[in-house]
């Protein structure tokens, strides 16, 4: 209803894309993920979200450039603990 009412809400397209992934439909997930980017190209978390949505598709590739993406997007805001959530991930991917 809310991306109804407010189609460029980058909130609504995200917070579905959060229920998308928890119900485990990760290339809808994905979808919604590509949307907010879209609308907020330099929003760290949706990079970062998606790139787990792809990593539990196994596509790891494409998951770690996102949470690359991510982190430099952190950096630049110097936002500590997204920089810290960014790195972690990328550790996990590159086990």
């Amino acid at each position: 209803m809310a991306i109804r009412l407010q189609p460029n809400d980058a909130t609504a397209y995200n917070s579905r894309g959060i229920a998308k992934a928890h119900l485990e439909q990760y290339f809808a997930a994905i979808a919604d993920y590509d949307i907010v980017i879209r609308l907020k190209p330099d929003d760290a978390t949706a990079y970062n979200s998606r790139g787990i949505a792809k990593a539990l598709l196994g596509r790891r590739l494409e998951a770690k450039q996102d949470v690359r993406t991510g982190l430099r997007l952190a950096k630049q805001v110097g936002d500590e603990r997204l920089i810290a959530v960014s790195e972690e991930l990328l550790r996990a991917l590159n086990e």
